[in-house]
């Protein structure tokens, strides 16, 4: 049946049924735009916060893509960006250069930086480490993730007055347990429950037990 031969009745169900559909697929569309649009603000957002992190947080970023060798070896990266901050925590501009030139001689530190960041940057697997750079004497709590393929991004703090203070603190209960260790007498830690916390390793000497067996234990079972 041509439209010529339909009813009026039935040539205006078609059309309402038209309209409707085509009301339909409108709302559709408007939807999809309404979400599109939600989407790039949300993601423009996203990039606002990020650029202002980037450029003015306390924490050091740096962009990176990797250079292979002829094997597909990673053999250095070079450095796409890297905010202020990144800049006053290590004390290098690396902006444009490749890491052995903004850092002569990582290459040769204990600590593979090319290797580790060349894992992330190929398998997209993200890390987290405390490392010392040997280039310029200091200590870092750095995180990587591969951004694509090749790239990756480096975020650090710097906590070398962290580690100078950690390692000062060894140094000072290595020289309080030689002390002890020396002084004749047994030294003891009670706490109010009349529990041993501490026993001097003379204890050992003197009465033929170990520290650690006395430790937690009540005084009165070594009565």
């Amino acid at each position: 049946m041509n439209d010529q031969d339909k009813t009026k009745d039935e040539l205006i169900a078609e059309l309402q049924e038209l309209q409707q559909e085509y009301n339909s697929l409108k709302e559709i569309s408007e939807n999809v735009i309404t979400e599109r649009k939600q989407i790039e603000k949300a993601l423009k957002e996203a990039e606002w916060k990020f650029r202002a992190l980037f450029e003015n947080g306390p924490i050091g970023v740096a962009y990176h893509v990797m250079v292979n060798d002829t094997f597909g070896k990673p053999k250095d990266y070079f450095f796409l960006d890297a905010n202020e901050t990144y800049r006053e925590l290590t004390g290098v501009d690396p902006r444009g250069k490749l890491v052995t030139e903004a850092f002569p001689g990582i290459e040769n530190d204990p600590f593979d930086w090319i290797g580790t960041f060349g894992k992330v940057a190929r398998t997209g697997e993200a890390i987290s480490f405390e490392q010392y750079l040997e280039p310029n004497q200091r200590w870092y709590n750095c995180v990587g993730y591969q951004y694509k393929p090749d790239h990756f991004v480096a975020a650090f703090i710097e906590i070398t007055e962290w580690k100078r203070a950690e390692e000062k603190l060894k140094e000072s209960e290595a020289v309080k347990q030689t002390m002890v260790s020396n002084i004749g007498d047994v030294i003891v830690i009670i706490d109010q429950n009349e529990i041993n916390q501490y026993k001097s390793p003379n204890v050992t000497k003197l009465f033929g037990w170990k520290p650690e067996e006395l430790v937690g234990k009540s005084t009165f079972d070594n009565v």
